[in-house]
Parts: structure tokens; sequence; C-alpha cells
């Protein structure tokens, strides 16, 4: 495994990569989301597929969470690489209770409206029961060239944002 991915595996509290199983399994989530990817698999993913890519930066995020339920949402806008070009992300979390905590092991959902989630990234979230929101056609394509073990992921600006939330302790790290 090449040293830049060791070294962001690291920074997601992994401590070596023979560690890390995808997807991780929980005993805290309800049966009805069985088969749902966590936080820490779609992250550990990103690196994995996308090993060259550099996280978009977030400026502007708020929660959306309905009182007494274990789903929180986030939505943000994530300002893109190229200039005046922003994203629209959409997280959500399962958390074990309705006040429990956000960790690398939740169950998540994912989406954006970036190029590159549509043609990589939405049909392997789409099998895997994570995609947020209901797919359109394009996203019911499975990725020929930069994803086709459709291993799930997300895209640069949803990495970026999950990063951000761990940074702010919205996500802890511990598993």
């Amino acid at each position: 495994m090449k040293a830049d991915v060791k070294d962001q595996l690291r920074r997601l509290g992994f401590k070596t990569a023979d560690k890390i199983k995808a997807p991780i399994k929980t005993d805290l989530a309800p049966a009805k989301v069985k088969g749902k990817v966590t936080v820490g698999t779609v992250l550990t993913n990103f690196v994995k597929v996308f090993p060259r890519s550099i996280p978009d930066k977030v400026f502007q995020h708020q929660e959306h969470s309905s009182l007494g339920s274990p789903w929180v949402t986030f939505k943000a806008e994530v300002r893109s690489s190229r200039p005046g070009v922003n994203y629209i992300v959409k997280m959500r979390y399962l958390r074990p209770t309705a006040d429990g905590d956000i960790t690398l092991n939740t169950p998540c959902e994912a989406w954006c409206t970036c190029p590159a989630f549509d043609f990589f990234v939405a049909y392997a979230l789409y099998i895997n029961k994570s995609f947020l929101g209901r797919p359109t056609r394009m996203n019911k394509i499975q990725a020929k060239v930069k994803n086709p073990k459709s291993i799930p992921t997300v895209c640069k600006h949803l990495y970026g944002f999950n990063m951000r939330m761990i940074d702010n302790r919205v996500i802890l790290r511990r598993v």
C-alpha cells in the first residue's frame, strides 16, 4: 500500500490498513438498514478508489434532524477546485439512538451534485443501499473506468465534508 494512502488512513484513526475490513459491521443499527455501508468504510474506500484526488473545501453546512429520530441529515455547500463552481452535498447518518453519537461505524447514505458522483460513485452506493434520495437512470449505470468493482465510496466533495465533520468532532473517531 502506498505511503500517502497509509497517511490518510492514519488520519482517519486506523492504525494499520490490514485491520480494515469493508463493510464494518455494527450491532447497534436496526435490522431495517441491514446492508448499508458505514462512514469509515466509504472514507477508507475513497482513498483506494481515488488515490490522487485532493478533497475540496467545505464552506457552509447545516444540520437537519427530526426530533426523536435516530436519523440526522447534514447538507453542505462545497467550493470546487474549479473557480466559481460549488456543489451541494448531503449525508444522512443513522445513530444508534435519537441522541446517540455519530462514529466511523455509523451507517450512512450520501448524495452530491457533482458529475463524478453520478459517473463513479452513485451506482456503488445504490447497490449497497446507501444512496440518499431517489436515484435517476444515470445513477443506476455501473462505472466502467474509475470504479468497475462498484466499491462503495464517496466523491471528493463528500470526503472533504466528512473530514471536516471529523475535525470538528461531529463524527467521532471511535468505532
